[in-house]
């Protein structure tokens, strides 16, 4: 492996590493939005919707990136579901909320 590679590889690994860190700060947001959701009342949600779907598809971009795909997938996931309610104005139900719990353990799994 030549010097170049290696410099490489190490700048991607703090990269990766500041990912990982950055999945605790974030699961608190998603975290925050989904009690707030569960709060709140049907015609009040878009807020929660909308702070999940935004956090959703910034964690499914970065996650895909650094090869956390399982996460990537559980984030666009919720980043798609956030969208069809935000369109339908319907309230979550219980497989939404399964989808979010799904995302916060896919993320605790990545700090693993």
């Amino acid at each position: 492996m030549s010097e170049h590679s290696s410099d490489y590889l190490q700048r991607l690994n703090r990269l990766k590493g500041a990912f990982v860190d950055s999945c605790g700060p974030r699961g608190q947001v998603i975290e925050r939005a989904y009690a707030a959701l569960q709060l709140s009342d049907a015609g009040s949600h878009a807020e929660s919707l909308q702070c999940l779907r935004d956090e959703a598809h910034k964690l499914a971009g970065a996650a895909g990136s650094f090869g956390f795909q399982p996460l990537s997938d559980a984030a666009r996931q919720v980043e798609l579901d956030c969208s069809r309610l935000l369109a339908s104005g319907l309230a979550p139900g219980v497989a939404d909320k399964a989808l979010i719990d799904r995302l916060l353990q896919r993320m605790g799994d990545a700090r693993l």
